[in-house]
């Protein structure tokens, strides 16, 4: 169900930079260095509106999200080196990745009559203590002209109210309480590669390390 205020934005960067020194026609280092950025920041309503006795049974929903990751790669290349009746190449390298990100949810589950009875006292404006005008769909009421559903909290209560209610033991909420930790992983490999190239182009080998 789309509501007249829905929110959403979605920002990413994404830079590469690529080198390559070739030391002869069959011998070069590469080195590559990434860095992806997302952002998403949304509020809207999750589920259906209503039940069989006309009680919201939705949720509000506001999520961030911020994620980073780096990535760095470095292989030095020496191609098709002849032994005896056979060519090499030989590939030596690592590879590095680092992530971070920091993620926070705030959602009201319409379906918990202990979050709507919360919601009377926190929420006059909202009836009944639903977070969305409940929508008939005999009257046609609690739509806009334009179609959406009438929500009745702003973002900046989709926020603050799940951490207040859930704080207070009050079910059928999900909020980060305090500032949102971040996480991060770090990784590091390394590789060792030999291809084998040998009776001309119909068999090839390729043996390989990693770490």
């Amino acid at each position: 169900t789309i509501t007249d205020k829905d929110y959403a934005e979605n920002r990413g960067n994404a830079f590469q930079v690529d080198l390559t020194h070739s030391f002869s026609d069959n011998i070069f280092l590469r080195v590559t260095a990434a860095e992806t950025t997302k952002f998403t920041d949304m509020f809207n309503l999750v589920g259906c509106c209503t039940n069989a006795a006309n009680e919201f049974t939705g949720a509000s929903n506001v999520e961030i999200r911020d994620n980073d990751n780096t990535n760095y790669y470095v292989d030095f290349t020496a191609a098709d080196v002849e032994i005896g009746n056979t060519f090499h190449t030989f590939i030596a390298g690592a590879q590095r990745d680092e992530s971070e990100g920091v993620t926070e949810v705030y959602r009201m589950n319409g379906g918990s009559a202990a979050l709507r009875a919360a919601m009377m006292d926190a929420v006059p404006s909202a009836p009944g203590g639903y977070p969305v005008t409940p929508y008939n769909t005999l009257t046609g009421e609690g739509r806009n002209p334009d179609g959406t559903v009438q929500m009745n909290i702003t973002r900046q209560q989709a926020v603050s109210l799940p951490v207040m209610f859930r704080a207070a033991g009050v079910g059928g909420v999900s909020g980060t309480l305090g500032n949102a930790v971040p996480g991060w992983t770090e990784s590091t490999s390394y590789f060792v590669m030999d291809q084998i190239k040998a009776t001309g182009d119909n068999l090839r080998i390729s043996i390989a390390g990693d770490q």
